[in-house]
């Protein structure tokens, strides 16, 4: 690959990335300018109230730059950026990242491929005009890196729920899955939850039933990727399932290369990572049986629908760990090890394909919901050593390598997933002793303090 494929490549996956994380860091190959290009686009589309002028207007413009953009030259690199004074017929109308001199890229790979992504946003905005943008996430507040507030129920959903698994893309939360309160019978329901009416819906059904799968939403594509679980029996399958939001229907991607549950999940640069989990894992209410844990790194890309099994292993077999992804990397923590529960953390460097370990959980803890805000990790509910659900919630810094306690939840809650819109951490189903729940929990992270 030459250095402008590089480029284009790593380009694209930014431009994505920035839809899962407004924060997210570039690549660290990824030329500056070009960088700065990637954030502008996206901020122009999820900020933008598209009026028929503007859309007019950034159609004229953007087949104006295509017109520009094939006659430029090739140039031999694209180390140096050279400013432009032309003036576009629309400049003077349209005070918008778009309008800025996309020219500057003085490889005309790199200006094409930032103007097709362009032109692929229109199309998006044009949808929003249309009241068709069912798979656009809504614009998100800066995140923000201070405590929890203090947790609070949402609307509840339609029957008691565990191990469902949940995904956010930015607008919605979606839980699929799940045990239901009768033991050992799994779940094939899609439930979208939506903060802005407080209320749950039910989508289409999945194929199939399961508990203990992993879900995650891919920008690049506005679609929610559903990977394994527990069937009925306890056995793990290995199944990828494919939702579309925009036609409401499910497909099949290409198998998981063995199968697993419990696994924890991550989505960075326009690849998905499956880490750790379990061959097999009891579904019964609650769950009580204990199965090897796996300790493999899997890679998945959505869009070229491939896996790759060559990244270097989790150093501990655990499964029902936490996880999430900040700036490039994926922390691990807690679990269900081959003897007991752990607080053991590790960071996963996706860049140099590194494990460390960091600074441990105060306590150990299995099945707890997780998710990042801004450059936090919070982990929250789950279990302890004995086998006790927990109302606990802490934050990993990786700046500071240190967990600080967070509000407790309202309720305690093993087996819940987690997932959060903006500024907001949802703590969605679970159990305790007094059997399954059909309710969530939510707080808002602060912008004051760290």
């Amino acid at each position: 690959m030459n250095k402008d494929e590089q480029q284009i490549t790593l380009l694209e996956q930014y431009y994505a990335a920035l839809a899962y994380n407004a924060n997210a860091s570039p690549p660290p190959n990824l030329d500056p300018a070009s960088a700065t290009i990637a954030r502008q686009l996206r901020h122009a589309a999820l900020s933008v109230k598209p009026g028929a002028a503007f859309r007019t207007q950034l159609s004229q413009q953007l087949e104006y730059q295509v017109t520009l953009a094939k006659a430029t030259p090739i140039a031999p690199s694209v180390g140096r950026m050279e400013p432009t004074t032309m003036r576009t017929p629309m400049q003077s109308d349209i005070k918008s990242p778009f309008s800025r001199p996309l020219l500057r890229l003085v490889s005309a790979a790199l200006a094409l491929i930032i103007i097709a992504a362009s032109v692929a946003l229109v199309s998006g905005l044009l949808r929003l005009g249309d009241n068709q943008a069912v798979t656009q996430p809504a614009s998100q507040p800066t995140p923000c890196n201070g405590p929890l507030g203090p947790w609070h129920a949402i609307a509840a959903y339609s029957a008691p729920l565990t191990t469902a698994a949940v995904a956010s893309d930015g607008q919605y939360l979606y839980a699929v899955g799940g045990a239901t309160n009768q033991p050992d019978v799994a779940s094939n329901q899609l439930l979208r939850y939506d903060p802005a009416t407080n209320s749950w819906s039910t989508l289409a059904h999945a194929a199939d039933s399961f508990a203990f799968a992993d879900a995650i939403y891919v920008p690049a594509n506005h679609k929610l990727y559903v990977f394994g679980g527990a069937v009925a029996t306890g056995t793990a399958v290995n199944l990828t399932r494919i939702y579309d939001p925009a036609s409401n229907s499910w497909s099949a991607g290409a198998e998981m290369p063995q199968p697993r549950a419990e696994m924890v999940d991550a989505y960075w640069n326009g690849k998905i990572y499956l880490v750790a989990g379990g061959a097999s894992i009891s579904i019964s209410n609650p769950p009580n049986a204990t199965y090897p844990p796996q300790s493999q790194t899997w890679v998945y890309d959505p869009l070229a629908n491939t896996w790759d099994t060559t990244r270097a292993n989790l150093p501990d077999k655990v499964r029902g760990a936490a996880g999430a992804v900040i700036d490039g990397h994926l922390y691990v923590a807690g679990g269900l090890g081959e003897a007991q529960r752990t607080a053991a953390t590790y960071d996963y460097d996706i860049a140099t394909n590194t494990w460390t370990a960091r600074a441990s959980l105060p306590q150990p803890l299995e099945v707890a919901g997780s998710t990042v805000v801004g450059s936090r990790f919070y982990v929250f509910g789950g279990a302890n050593s004995a086998g006790d659900a927990l109302n606990t919630a802490y934050a990993y810094d990786p700046n500071s390598n240190n967990w600080v306690s967070q509000p407790l939840l309202s309720q305690t809650r093993s087996a819940v997933y987690g997932a959060s819109i903006g500024n907001t951490v949802y703590a969605v189903g679970g159990f305790n002793n007094s059997g399954l729940f059909d309710s969530a929990e939510a707080a808002t992270v602060s912008c004051a303090g760290k």
